[in-house]
């Protein structure tokens, strides 16, 4: 792990311009807006202490680099970082138009991870910051959408998957991202709607596991309980990953995040309970996102070409993992969406999520895990060793 000084201070070495927020008992959050509007990391015990969110210095230390097709692009890591979507599909932005949508090209959009997000003044206390930019992109229709995004990032001192509980403390943040739309034309389902897209960076450790908790009911209400569509373009041959690495039940999906496989899961917007969480079981730590989640609203599809189904009927919450073999510390993401931003021009929508790292004992695992997550510890361990 590193010491949040020494984010900081490299941060400063490298004139990255960058917010301490404080809460109390300690609890710090750093954010970094001049890289691309992210929140770098969050620690429980003050700057002095050590982070164990997922930070690669190196890159910070080298700065930005141009992105490159098939998923090369400027990764500093962090807790959370702004993207707008869809990635791929009809409308997508990570795909230049007319190209096949095959790993080769995907490409990250350089008004997306370059953007260097203008920092306002920090509340008077310094439990918050906000940070905006403007950026226009090409959706895979040749259409133009200038955007602009003001970010919010407040420390929370409480958490309410802890309240009440012995051996379990938390450390947090909430975000609201606004995007305003500042084309001259109204962004209509046929023009491509854009949605925000917030993604967090998290260590894959050899016993990590995501659980995305799902509304139970039958398909003929709700739909499949889970999109498995990505699975064509991130996994190496197209293929679904090892039956031992995902799991789905009536309450919910694990996914494996051990670096054993790159893959991706999401939960399609007429499942998903705006929650979602990864759990270390060798030491019970856990990060949790919360999110607003609207099942009846519109949600953009990223799922890759020739995908044939409705672009607008896609998923609130994902989960990425990747693999060890693609060279760099292995981490997982939580993923959220807000709903297709259907915006005229100046008009405006906001975001919100909240993300948590809460550490404790077994005993607080196993109830947070069965009270907020429709899955009990020992199920999760059982399914672990599926794939140890």
């Amino acid at each position: 792990m590193t010491k949040v000084a020494d984010l900081i201070n490299l941060l400063e070495k490298r004139g990255n311009t960058h917010a301490l927020l404080e809460g109390s008992e300690g609890r710090v959050v750093v954010v970094a807006p001049s890289l691309a509007g992210r929140v770098l990391c969050m620690g429980f015990d003050g700057i002095d202490g050590e982070t164990d969110s997922y930070v690669l210095p190196d890159e910070i230390e080298k700065g930005f680099t141009k992105g490159g097709r098939g998923g090369i692009w400027g990764n500093f890591g962090g807790d959370e970082r702004i993207w707008l979507c869809p990635e791929a599909g009809k409308y997508g932005f990570f795909f230049a138009p007319g190209e096949d949508q095959v790993f080769e090209n995907y490409l990250v959009p350089d008004a997306l991870q370059t953007a260097c997000y203008e920092l306002k003044k920090p509340s008077g206390n310094g439990g918050a910051a906000t940070f905006s930019a403007s950026v226009s992109l090409v959706n895979y229709q040749g259409n133009t959408l200038d955007v602009e995004i003001v970010r919010q990032i407040e420390i929370v001192d409480s958490c309410p998957f802890t309240l009440g509980l012995e051996g379990a403390e938390s450390v947090g943040f909430a975000s609201r991202t606004t995007v305003r739309n500042t084309s001259d034309t109204t962004w209509t389902k046929e023009v491509g709607a854009p949605a925000i897209w917030t993604l967090g960076q998290f260590v894959s450790k050899e016993h990590s596991v995501v659980v995305l908790p799902i509304r139970p009911g039958p398909e003929s209400d709700l739909g499949k309980p889970v999109s498995t569509e990505y699975f064509p373009l991130l996994a190496p041959d197209g293929a679904a990953p090892p039956s031992e690495y995902w799991s789905v039940t009536d309450k919910c999906v694990l996914l494996k995040a051990n670096g054993g496989v790159q893959t991706k899961l999401e939960i399609p917007r007429r499942r998903a309970t705006g929650r979602m969480a990864s759990i270390d079981l060798a030491e019970f730590t856990m990060t949790v996102v919360e999110h607003a989640a609207y099942p009846e609203l519109a949600y953009v599809c990223s799922f890759p070409l020739p995908y044939d189904g409705d672009p607008y009927d896609g998923g609130a919450s994902s989960s990425f993992a990747l693999s060890k073999d693609a060279g760099i510390q292995p981490f997982h993401e939580l993923e959220c969406c807000s709903p297709g931003l259907l915006l005229a021009p100046n008009k405006q929508f906001t975001h919100i999520s909240r993300t948590y790292r809460l550490r404790g004992n077994r005993a607080a695992a196993a109830q947070i895990c069965a009270r907020h997550f429709n899955v009990t510890l020992d199920d999760l361990t059982k399914f672990d060793a599926k794939s140890s």
